[in-house]
């Protein structure tokens, strides 16, 4: 049995170790993204348009703000979930 919870806790290692790199990629590219729309419309960007460039730029900032930070949440609380997936296993398999 004791292999087994081994070989079980290094899969649970394996799967928070990927997810939360993916979480930590997502959200850089997320943010590179977002720098790049507001490099691209400021006033020395390729796509600089006086009416509408301030607008593009402030849209980004704001899903920047929203949209990112939600995504942290929902990634935060995916993570413990599989952790608390992980305790709950080890518990039922250490009263049995």
């Amino acid at each position: 049995m004791g292999d087994k919870l081994f070989a079980m806790e290094n899969e649970f290692n394996q799967v928070k170790g990927d997810l939360k790199s993916n979480h930590e990629e997502l959200l850089e590219e997320t943010r590179s993204l977002l720098q790049l729309v507001k490099d691209a419309v400021s006033e020395s960007g390729p796509l600089y348009a006086k009416d509408f460039s301030s607008k593009v730029s402030d849209t980004a900032s704001s899903i920047e703000k929203d949209v990112v930070l939600r995504l942290e949440k929902i990634f935060n609380a995916t993570e413990e979930t599989i952790e608390n997936f992980e305790m709950s296993i080890k518990n039922i398999d250490s009263t049995c």
